[in-house]
């Protein structure tokens, strides 16, 4: 039950818009904490995640403590905001706060909360190899069915956005989302799960041993054709996937997702040969090789789909909105350094320093780069905060590739995926989005236990807290 719960509030955030409505968003935290907390008092905190979840929770409670001395008057302690001091005249009151907008970063906290939900509550629900198997199966499925429903919308309903109007970019398919960009940040996020459950199953077949048991008319093992039929819907589920991402016409959601994808072939590649041959440089170089030509067979294939990116990326170059307001975000950022101005304060904070020449048809409401926005935002706060955040999820996945040898696509998979993220989150704000945010909480849920999980167990290996 709770694991329903679970999915479908997954699925309703990524349905309505991604859940950029407070009402949505309201909810679904609701509903995910809710089955967190029902969850941790029938089975208890999973051995070998607790560090994970305690993890979780001190960056999440860090949020909220950074927001509390951001919104809280704190006379002799933090300096305020001067721009309270210059609206005193015209509100008939001084505010000694560092926020801009302290009602609007506490109903921010909202946002904030939900991936930490989604993924402690995944965490504690995918507590064995068999439900973290099972779980990014079903992911991969049900990414690929949205990815299918999205192609047939945006082929036969152009001007249409799940059942409403579409107002913006006509041109692109956007899925569930308003935002191309976002799209493409999950779509390749789709894309790259099912590439690697594809990879696995491929590998797990002896094409060799398969080819002469067709040549003899032998009949297949159960287990084989178990393996057989999942690389085929993976690889089908990945085809339409792949072509909705190439539709985005997104380039720095196509450019990231092929980086995720050069990262996990190569390493797969690499480990695979390092494990099966002797160290010697006649294989050192047979791994270089292989390397190379995954690479180039990738690069390939992106290019042969993606030629209207590729033009788009011509006629563009740098000459973008987004590379025009760096220097604005930049001074606000000086201006507004150590302390923040607010952690939903972006659109206030940077009105003052934007550039007419950049644009005077559109309020910027997001940095379109995460990083430059935490600084702005968060100030001295956002580095740490990011740092253990990267830090702990690529401690994690290496040591999945490394120490488990039946699991270790999934250590791969978590750093093809991190590296898509936070590459893609240096030209957009696609992780704030709730419903992508989610997502991808819900996918590291299960990536995390493959990492970390002992060999074999089941929920006796549980910790009552």
């Amino acid at each position: 039950m709770a694991t329903c719960v679970f999915f479908v509030a997954l699925l309703v955030g990524i349905v309505d818009y991604g859940a950029v409505g407070i009402e949505t968003r309201s909810v679904l935290a609701l509903a995910v904490f809710a089955v967190l907390c029902l969850s941790t008092l029938a089975f208890g905190l999973p051995v070998h995640t607790r560090r994970v979840l305690i993890v979780a929770a001190l960056l999440m409670l860090s949020v909220f403590l950074v927001v509390f001395v951001q919104t809280t008057p704190l006379p002799g302690w933090v300096p305020p905001s001067p721009s309270w001091a210059a609206a005193a005249p015209f509100s008939g009151q001084t505010r000694a706060l560092i926020s801009l907008t302290p009602a609007d970063d506490r109903l921010a906290l909202v946002g904030v909360a939900l991936p930490f939900g989604f993924l402690m509550a995944g965490l504690v629900l995918f507590d064995t190899d068999e439900r973290a198997m099972r779980a990014l199966q079903g992911m991969a499925a049900a990414g690929g069915v949205i990815a299918l429903w999205s192609l047939l919308q945006f082929l036969f309903l152009p001007d249409t956005l799940v059942f409403g109007e579409k107002r913006f970019y006509h041109e692109s398919l956007t899925s569930f989302f308003v935002n191309r960009n976002t799209a493409a940040t999950f779509l390749g996020l789709i894309a790259l799960t099912q590439f690697a459950l594809f990879w696995r199953a491929a590998a797990a077949l002896d094409w060799r041993w398969l080819v002469q048991l067709l040549d003899s008319d032998s009949s297949l093992l159960p287990e084989q054709k178990r393996l057989i039929r999942r690389a085929f819907v993976m690889g089908g589920l990945l085809a339409v996937s792949f072509i909705a991402l190439m539709l985005t016409l997104s380039r720095g959601g196509i450019g990231a997702s092929f980086a995720g994808f050069a990262l996990f072939a190569v390493v797969m590649l690499v480990t695979r040969l390092r494990r099966t041959a002797e160290r010697d440089a006649r294989h050192s170089r047979r791994r270089v090789a292989a390397a190379v030509v995954a690479i180039a067979a990738l690069l390939l294939v992106f290019l042969l789909f993606a030629g209207q990116t590729i033009l788009r990326a011509e006629m563009r170059g740098l000459e973008d909105s987004r590379f025009c307001v760096m220097p604005g975000i930049l001074a606000a950022i000086a201006d507004h350094w150590p302390w923040g101005s607010g952690l939903a304060s972006f659109e206030d904070a940077y009105a003052p320093y934007h550039d007419a020449d950049c644009s005077i048809n559109a309020v910027f409401k997001r940095a379109h780069n995460v990083y430059l926005e935490g600084l702005l935002t968060l100030g001295m706060f956002f580095p740490p905060l990011l740092i253990a955040g990267i830090g702990s999820l690529a401690f994690i996945f290496v040591r999945g590739l490394r120490r488990r040898r039946s699991y270790g696509f999934a250590g791969v998979l978590g750093l093809a995926a991190l590296l898509l993220v936070v590459l893609h989150s240096a030209v957009d704000f696609s992780v704030q989005i709730p419903g992508f945010a989610i997502s991808f909480a819900a996918f590291l849920a299960p990536v995390v236990t493959l990492c970390l999980r002992p060999a074999r167990g089941g929920r006796d290996a549980r910790s009552a807290g």
